[in-house]
């Protein structure tokens, strides 16, 4: 929904969306992480009128997962969502990864973390390279964390990033 301060009217942004965990901006883009339980986990390029196909289409499944991988349930979601005219996800992460926070790397960090982004989920953080229209998941890395991770910022002034722990905050930077 998009609240219009000077009128106050509310208008449909987009739909089909289930769980959003963030919202992002970078370079006239909008990113949001969404996910809940066993139905996966997905990173979407937000564009306006969209429909994310929820809850008829999401690439993983209930909680009855297993019934279907031992093929004693048919699958409860469609699994395309481009067939169907929904708009698919830049990625899905199946089973779940307890997504939450989604972040763009600042240049300067590391020469060899250019044009990169950070997702927290669980206990692990995700580096993700985008194509130049960001359009497209090129890869992507795990790095574990062995904590639960959250919010994601940069501290420009010591150049390094912060995620936000369960009473902590964990430091990443360059050596």
């Amino acid at each position: 929904m998009f609240l219009d301060a000077s009128s106050k009217k509310i208008s449909q942004l987009a739909k089909g969306i289930r769980f959003p965990k963030s919202i992002y901006k970078y370079d006239n883009n909008y990113f949001f992480t969404d996910g809940y339980n066993n139905n996966g986990d997905e990173l979407n390029k937000l564009e306006v009128g969209a429909n994310y196909g929820w809850p008829i289409v999401t690439i993983g499944e209930d909680d009855n997962a297993q019934n279907v991988l031992e093929k004693q349930n048919n699958f409860k979601y469609k699994k395309n969502h481009e067939s169907l005219n929904f708009k698919e996800p830049l990625i899905s992460f199946v089973p779940s990864i307890l997504i939450n926070s989604f972040y763009k790397v600042p240049e300067n960090f590391s020469e060899y973390w250019k044009n990169n982004f950070l997702i927290s989920a669980g206990s692990l953080l995700y580096r993700v390279k985008l194509n130049k229209d960001f359009t497209k998941v090129l890869f992507y890395e795990k790095i574990v964390a062995q904590k639960s991770m959250g919010d994601i910022s940069y501290i420009k002034d010591y150049n390094f990033v912060v995620v936000a722990s369960h009473g902590s905050l964990i430091k990443i930077s360059k050596r």
